[in-house]
């Protein structure tokens, strides 16, 4: 796995596409590296968003492309299931808070762990439309 380390700062989840879109260049993963570049996005802007960690420790972004499969991983610093590690109160106008849900509707697979920080993960696998389409 590739690992990257970002500033967390709005073009965090910017970076994070182009990171990926870098490491897929040539690959056949059809629709699936655009859905891997919204769940990047979605992870990252979490971090940004909503991360207790020090603002000056950077986020990690973690890629793995193997056998057809990839797999992202966006970890920081923060204690991602502390009940006060989410900073940002309900949206007053509606829009927001689907970002997790996003990533579950899009990715294969996907989950949350770490060690002493927060590492959300997401699994895809290629292809999912005949060639040529």
């Amino acid at each position: 796995m590739t690992r990257h380390s970002l500033v967390r700062d709005a073009d965090a989840p910017a970076t994070a596409r182009a990171l990926l879109d870098d490491l897929l260049a040539g690959k056949d993963m059809g629709t699936r590296a655009g859905d891997a570049a919204v769940v990047v996005s979605e992870l990252v802007t979490n971090s940004v968003l909503h991360s207790d960690a020090p603002g000056e420790i950077p986020i990690e972004v973690g890629i793995e492309f193997s056998d057809g499969e990839l797999c992202v991983e966006v970890c920081d610093r923060g204690r991602g299931r502390a009940g006060k590690s989410v900073q940002a109160g309900s949206s007053t106008t509606g829009a927001g808070g689907m970002g997790l849900a996003i990533v579950g509707a899009l990715a294969d697979a996907w989950g949350v762990g770490g060690n002493g920080e927060t590492c959300v993960w997401a699994r895809f696998q290629g292809r999912t439309e005949p060639n040529g389409v």
